[in-house]
């Protein structure tokens, strides 16, 4: 059996039992396969075209998305662990009531990418665009939000209504128009963070550290 899969046959070829193990999968067009309710283990996705796939419901463990278009992909209800998104495309993906824990995002476009009631977990995104990201009641710890190249992280209009984030990183990030309404906030760094037009509303603050963050025109 090859280690390289170059075909959408050969990808349906490998599957057993609804998993996939250990392949390479290349340059090739899945758009909106149907991997719900499947385990993807130690895979690797590079250059796959995967816009508007079902991963419903799936586990996900120590795969590698490289240059992969993930556009309006649904995640959502699913598990993610010690898995890596590398310069992909993951606008308007759905991860709406997923575990995410150890991933890394590097250097991919998130725009609208929906994480309601999500559990983001000990991961990180890395000169990645959350613009409108949304993560309404979800739960963020030992997150870690940053852009070395930009120097802020673009979280500008994002929604962490009724949400809690615990030890998580916004050091310099962008938060421009971001809605925290209701949002408990427990040891989050928001040092030189742009919160300007956020809505603060009921938000409450927990050993917060928002030094010389940037605070102009806040709703409270």
């Amino acid at each position: 059996m090859s280690n390289v899969l170059e075909s959408a046959a050969d990808v349906e070829k490998n599957i057993v039992n609804r998993s996939l193990f250990c392949q390479l999968i290349q340059n090739i067009n899945l758009t909106k396969f149907d991997f719900s309710k499947f385990l993807l283990d130690r895979l690797s996705f590079k250059g796959v075209q995967l816009s508007g796939a079902d991963l419903q419901g799936s586990q996900i463990k120590s795969v590698t998305f490289n240059g992969v278009s993930l556009r309006q992909a649904l995640f959502n209800d699913s598990f993610l662990e010690g898995s890596n998104f590398f310069n992909s495309e993951l606008i308007e993906c759905n991860f709406a009531h997923t575990q995410i824990t150890h991933v890394k995002f590097y250097e991919t476009t998130m725009m609208n990418v929906l994480f309601e009631g999500t559990k983001l977990l000990s991961s990180s995104f890395q000169s990645s665009d959350l613009y409108g990201a949304k993560f309404q009641r979800s739960l963020l710890m030992h997150c870690e939000f940053s852009d070395p190249k930009l120097g802020n992280a673009s979280l500008s209009n994002a929604d962490f209504s009724n949400a809690t984030l615990i030890d998580v990183d916004l050091r310099g990030a962008n938060l421009y128009n971001a809605n925290f309404e209701d949002a408990l906030l427990i040891k989050v760094d928001l040092r030189e963070a742009n919160l300007v037009n956020c809505n603060l509303k009921g938000t409450r603050f927990l050993a917060v550290n928002h030094d010389r963050a940037d605070l102009s025109d806040v709703h409270v």
